[in-house]
């Protein structure tokens, strides 16, 4: 039994041998279950040598499952950097896998980590393509910290009694309320004013007039 990837050349050679017959594992969905540390993989027929129809059928083939183990105690940029890494070794599509296949977020024999978990859900962090890791994991941590307590605490705010709907203060908009009349009532005694000072204008006019004439 010869354990290796498509790419290791003891497999290829024995692949195209003549007399060496790759075994069909008829009951492997059966040994998935019973041993979850292996996967169920197909070779396709003609995948070898479509011309030849090499293999002339397809081949149920066991595989084994290799895991991407870490410290507790590694840091998060590290993490993303392996797993960066791993996706831009295993993603493509091979004989026995489609593209982006593997590496997967599968457990075993030890849990998964919450930034595995995290990178399979929605991708490294966008921080790391401009900060430093160490710089960019911790404003990443700051903003999943902060995001739960701004859901919670902007409801709240807008609930308070001092506040509107749509988020204006009720106080503020009195006050704006309060300096508009009071440009209203400082415009209106400047007009009052004036008109007072163009009377008294025209009466001392009229009676300059009127001594004038007199004389």
């Amino acid at each position: 039994m010869i354990f290796g990837s498509e790419d290791n050349a003891l497999v290829k050679e024995l692949l195209y041998a003549q007399k060496i017959k790759l075994m069909n594992f008829k009951q492997a969905e059966a040994y998935t279950r019973l041993f979850p540390a292996l996967s169920h993989v197909l070779l396709p027929a003609g995948v070898l040598d479509p011309a030849k129809r090499m293999p002339p059928h397809d081949i149920h083939l066991l595989s084994a499952t290799t895991s991407l183990i870490v410290r507790k105690d590694l840091h998060p940029g590290l993490i993303y950097l392996l797993l960066d890494a791993a996706v831009e070794i295993h993603s493509n599509a091979g004989w026995v896998n489609k593209r982006g296949e593997f590496p997967s977020p599968r457990e075993l024999d030890f849990p998964s980590s919450k930034y595995a978990e995290r990178f399979y859900k929605s991708g490294r962090p966008f921080l790391l393509d401009y900060l430093p890791s160490w710089i960019a994991v911790w404003i990443d941590r700051i903003i999943l910290i902060l995001l739960p307590v701004a859901v919670v605490l902007i409801p709240l705010i807008r609930g308070y009694p001092g506040f509107t709907p749509g988020g204006t203060s009720v106080n503020s908009t009195a006050g704006m309320e309060n300096l508009r009349i009071s440009n209203q009532k400082q415009q209106k005694g400047l007009i009052q004013k004036g008109r007072r000072n163009i009377e008294e204008n025209l009466t001392r006019s009229k009676r300059r007039s009127i001594e004038f004439t007199c004389q």
